[in-house]
């Protein structure tokens, strides 16, 4: 689907977190799963859609991944 460049609000508290700006890479697929195996007969397989959104590019304050 693409990468996406989004603001991460701050956040109060003791180990306040600072607002920045990230980059996600998002991704979509279908995945069938199949059932659990049951006595006498078996359900039928469900098929679902996943969406993945990973921050790339995040580095700690040291630099590195």
């Amino acid at each position: 689907m693409g990468a996406y460049t989004i603001k991460v609000p701050q956040r109060g508290g003791r180990n306040a977190r600072k607002a920045r700006k990230v980059t996600l890479e998002v991704k979509k697929k279908t995945a069938t799963i199949q059932s659990p195996q049951r006595p006498g007969r078996r359900l039928a397989p469900i098929t679902v859609n996943v969406l993945s959104a990973d921050e790339i590019n995040n580095y700690c304050k040291s630099g590195k991944p």
